[in-house]
């Protein structure tokens, strides 16, 4: 909720992933000890449930700014230093380059929202008083920032395809939108 502690980081991005949601479903598909990918991990929800829940978490973000964020939070709110092995800042239209094939027994992901990002409504104005971000970010490789609508879904289609080839055989992904 608002006032949760876990409420001051995910405000801070244009569209965060509910840490509280986040930690039911890998709390449901996995067991101790399972790597948890989370492609598109913005503000380290994914990994500081993987941290709470005793999972080992994995996550890739495009942006430095939310990696140096998720790096913030994850030491204040978890005790808990992460290495660029468990968090790549970096594209994850390279998700292949990163890890291995059949790697990971759960991967979750809130991807980045197409353009939706660029309406100007009351969510935004108030985002923009309360000095918030109202993009992921300004770079031309995000997918947020694509203008085409086909060219984002074929991107987030091969980034979809790379995480399957990363999952264990048997093993589960979640696609929150």
């Amino acid at each position: 909720g608002a006032g949760s502690p876990e409420a001051k980081y995910e405000k801070m991005h244009p569209a965060p992933f509910s840490f509280t949601d986040i930690t039911k479903l890998i709390r449901f598909f996995t067991k101790h000890k399972a790597k948890v990918l989370d492609p598109f991990v913005g503000v380290g929800s994914t990994i500081k449930a993987c941290v709470e829940l005793d999972r080992e978490g994995f996550g890739v973000e495009l942006s430095p700014k939310w990696c140096e964020i998720t790096r913030q939070r994850l030491a204040a709110e978890s005790n808990h230093e992460l290495d660029d092995e468990h968090l790549v800042c970096g594209d994850s239209r390279k998700l292949k380059q990163y890890f291995k094939k059949e790697t990971f027994d759960f991967i979750v992901t809130s991807p980045p929202y197409w353009n939706i990002l660029e309406k100007k409504d009351h969510k935004a104005n108030e985002r923009v008083i309360n000095g918030h971000d109202t993009k992921y970010s300004e770079s031309k490789s995000d997918l947020g920032n694509i203008e085409d609508y086909n060219k984002f879904l074929d991107d987030l289609a091969k980034i979809f395809l790379s995480c399957h080839d990363l999952l264990k055989p048997g093993k589960y992904m979640c696609i929150i939108v």
